[in-house]
Formats: C-alpha cells, structure tokens, sequence
C-alpha cells in the first residue's frame, strides 16, 4: 500500500526554515559560491531524486512553501500546471488583484468589460490608468480570463 503518495488525509506539520528567506518566503542558502539555492528543492530532490524532467518544479503539498516550509513529507515533484492548480486549491496564487503587479482590481475588470460597447479602448484605458494593450488584453480574455466576460445588467 502506498500511504501518502498523492495528498495523504492529513500531513504532518510543516518543518519552517529557520534561516534566509527570499522576498517572497520560500527558504534559501548559499552553495559556498555565492549562487543561491532553494532549501525545498534541495530537499525533494534528497528525498524523491532527481526530477523527472529539468522543466518539475518542487511543490508543496501543504501550501506553505511561500512560509518557508522544508518538509520533505510536503514535497514532490509536480510540472509548473501542477504547481499552478495546487496554488489554486491552496488560495497562495497571485493572479489576478493578489499579484504584487496588477494595477487593475477585479471590480475593474468587470466594469472594462461591462462598458466595452460604450466605450473606445483609449477612453477605458484613460479612464482606468492602464494602456490600450491592458484594456484589449482584459476585454479579450488574454488577462483575467477566469472572470466572465461581461456581466448582466439589471
């Protein structure tokens, strides 16, 4: 029997990183080098081997990574769309308004999409201080395409 292979009903208690972090958490140490490398990589790859592919990526199937969690029972080795769909699941994602870059809200959004027939590209992009690149990047979907396209008016 395989007791934990995928997502066991309970995991162990995250292991924290006591020393350097990077900006956004995850735990770090220096090879001796001067290159940086990322303790739960280190870790997976101690205790899983290598990765099935250069392109795997160490995930965390506690969502903690971002905590600096090291515990090898957390981590396996996942493709980046893997990855993604747990961040999803584990609410540590940063699309959208949560992404340290957006200039836009999701309240935003709507209302561009809302008022795309009313309104020209360069006026919405004016009127929400974002190009025209953004507004045709919202109105088609290219961006913030989870959202629904338009909303109902009533």
């Amino acid at each position: 029997s395989t007791a934990w292979n995928h997502r066991p009903a309970k995991l162990a208690a995250c292991l924290l990183w006591p020393y350097k972090r990077t900006p956004d958490g995850y735990a770090k140490m220096s090879n001796g080098d001067g290159k940086t490398l990322l303790v739960h990589r280190r870790v997976c790859e101690a205790v899983h081997g290598a990765p099935p592919t250069s392109k795997h990526q160490a995930a965390h199937m506690c969502g903690k990574g971002h905590e600096g969690c090291v515990n090898p029972r957390h981590l396996m080795w996942k493709t980046q769309s893997e990855n993604m769909a747990d961040k999803l699941l584990h609410g540590t994602h940063s699309r959208g308004e949560r992404s340290a870059n957006a200039k836009l809200t999701t309240s935003d959004v709507l209302k561009i999409r809302q008022l795309r027939h009313t309104k020209r590209h360069h006026e919405l992009a004016k009127l929400f201080g974002v190009s025209r690149y953004t507004i045709r990047n919202v109105i088609y979907r290219r961006d913030w395409a989870w959202l629904p396209a338009t909303t109902s008016q009533t």
